[in-house]
């Protein structure tokens, strides 16, 4: 099937899906493997067995152990991108609230095809002028997924940290589907702490790190939407029709954004 044809129905399976998501309070197998790789927990990187961590592939191992050692994570020995990120348009005037929204994989356009467009729709309805909504524009293949979406994360952050330089008193919520919660994972946990106090709250859907802390973010800033048997939700990336039900869960999203800003 060609691939324009698999995101069609993709984000026709998002449209019509009902809400089946639920929290996870804490991570479990490979979602807290993988999320303790990207060092976005802070906790300690651990190995299973033998001596040598590796990513999905080598080249993804690399690509992980490259990154860890630019931020300065002790880790053990890991075994064997990048466009700089564009953002969706902001507009001339600062606002209240920035939403940082990362796609999932293979989704185009700065907000993807699916859930994306769904939040942006849903918050200016609700907050009509009040929110400057991004979409971070990384390269969202799966070498990111072999990469523990450290790559996007690293993108986020860039866009993050410039936003806020820009807007000084903008609050932030940050927001992704599959990869793209890892990369909002990623970019809260690594944000400097002047900055990480203006981020409001997380909220992903499809989530490889479902469970996971995001390091120096309290619990309670972290809405997660995991549907059951969502092999993704797993740190698996087991792609299964769970994986792409959320768009019922939207209103619950956007509702927990509006929450996390003091709306």
């Amino acid at each position: 099937m060609p691939l324009l044809t698999e995101l069609a129905v993709i984000a026709a399976l998002i449209l019509l899906a009902p809400t089946l998501a639920i929290a996870q309070e804490k991570c479990t197998g490979q979602s807290c493997s993988i999320a303790n790789l990207s060092g976005s927990t802070g906790l300690p990187i651990e190995l299973d067995s033998g001596s040598e961590l590796s990513g999905a592939s080598a080249t993804g191992g690399a690509c992980i152990d490259q990154w860890l050692t630019k931020l300065n994570v002790p880790h053990p020995a890991i075994t064997s991108p990048s466009r700089r990120s564009r953002i969706e348009g902001r507009q001339a005037a600062c606002k209240p609230y920035t939403l940082l929204y990362a796609r999932g994989t293979f989704e185009f356009g700065a907000l993807g095809v699916t859930l994306g467009p769904q939040v942006k729709t849903a918050l200016e309805k609700a907050q009509p002028g009040q929110w400057d909504i991004k979409g971070i524009e990384y390269q969202n293949d799966m070498s990111g997924n072999a990469c523990v979406g450290l790559p996007g994360g690293m993108k986020c952050l860039d866009v993050l940290k410039s936003s806020a330089a820009q807007c000084p008193d903008t609050k932030f919520v940050l927001s992704g589907y599959s990869q793209g919660a890892m990369v909002a994972h990623i970019c809260a946990a690594y944000a400097e702490e002047a900055i990480k106090s203006r981020i409001k709250g997380v909220v992903v859907f499809g989530d490889p790190f479902n469970g996971a802390p995001v390091k120096g973010l309290p619990k309670e800033k972290l809405k997660v939407f995991c549907n059951p048997g969502d092999g993704v939700c797993d740190g698996k990336f087991a792609i299964s029709a769970a994986h792409v039900a959320y768009g019922g869960t939207v209103g619950d999203a956007t509702k927990a954004m509006q929450q996390f800003i003091g709306a």
